[in-house]
């Protein structure tokens, strides 16, 4: 049998197979945006994502012709191969040309879990020694009263801070102001775990979003744990995080659901000026916004 035969063979009998096999590659990546931008914050990168989501939807083949297919650099292509091989989400075959096989999604994510999890497990013991050692190098430093200002790149960073605010925070009130995009995403985060624990320290969470959220964002905004939400008209796409007379964290918020959140900004400050007026703005939202209601 040839091998344009046996590659046919394969696709026809590959378990990724779609009713979509006729779809071009691109265009069907193209309509998956969201699952393109959930593969990315799981680590991979773009190219990698589209490779791997590529390979699941046109099955084993060539890496020049998978180049063509996803419009790819064949160059780039390689570095990325060698990543996604690493993982554990392709193998090779010793053929020449090389074929390319995708792997089974549940075994291949579950690869990336674990090394996800050896990293945290290596970081948590190192950082202890670090800790102790940067202590003892550390100059005491009375606080100045003043306010601080600092910018944030990426979403990661900006959730980190966010989870820090509700950490941190006791016998208050925080505004979270952020679209139904922005709370899908906080969704797979610690986010609703932090939320949780700041209720018990009787903090007050107030979630304003969009009105008519689907039913998916629904069940999403339910599961946030936050002690009230209301729907209404923002002000911007942006997200808001407001902790009343204490600090403030405004940031814009793409609305590309393939964005992996690097591009993401916010700044962060205990101005009492700007977070007195922007508590004032909340209190306006709040008051001029409806119940929510589950779908």
């Amino acid at each position: 049998m040839s091998r344009k035969a046996v590659l046919q063979e394969r696709r026809t009998n590959s378990s990724f197979g779609t009713n979509e096999e006729k779809m071009h590659p691109v265009h069907f990546i193209n309509q998956r945006k969201e699952l393109l931008a959930d593969l990315m914050n799981m680590g991979l990168e773009e190219s990698e994502a589209i490779m791997y989501l590529g390979l699941l939807h046109i099955g084993p083949i060539t890496v020049g012709n998978l180049a063509v297919k996803l419009g790819l650099d064949r160059g780039k292509m390689y570095r990325s191969l060698t990543k996604l091989r690493n993982y554990g989400l392709v193998t090779t075959s010793f053929s020449n040309p090389v074929i390319v096989t995708p792997a089974e999604p549940s075994k291949a994510l579950e690869t990336i879990i674990e090394k996800k999890r050896d990293e945290l497990h290596s970081m948590k013991k190192l950082s202890q020694k670090v800790i102790i050692n940067l202590k003892i190098h550390k100059t005491e430093i009375e606080e100045a009263g003043t306010s601080t200002f600092s910018v944030l790149q990426s979403r990661p960073i900006i959730y980190n801070r966010i989870g820090r605010i509700l950490d941190d925070s006791k016998n208050n009130l925080i505004y979270i102001v952020t679209t139904t995009n922005d709370i899908a995403k906080m969704y797979y985060t610690s986010m609703p775990e932090k939320i949780l624990n700041a209720k018990k320290n009787n903090v007050t969470i107030r979630v304003i979003t969009e009105d008519k959220p689907t039913k998916v964002i629904s069940e999403m905004i339910k599961r946030l744990n936050a002690s009230e939400v209301r729907v209404g008209v923002l002000p911007s796409k942006g997200r808001m995080i407001v902790e009343k007379e204490k600090q403030i964290v405004m940031s814009e918020s793409s609305e590309d659901l393939a964005d992996s959140g690097n591009s993401d900004v916010a700044i962060h400050t205990n101005s009492m000026e700007i977070v007195q007026n922007m508590f004032s703005l909340c209190e306006f939202l709040w008051n001029n916004s409806k119940e929510f209601v589950e779908i």
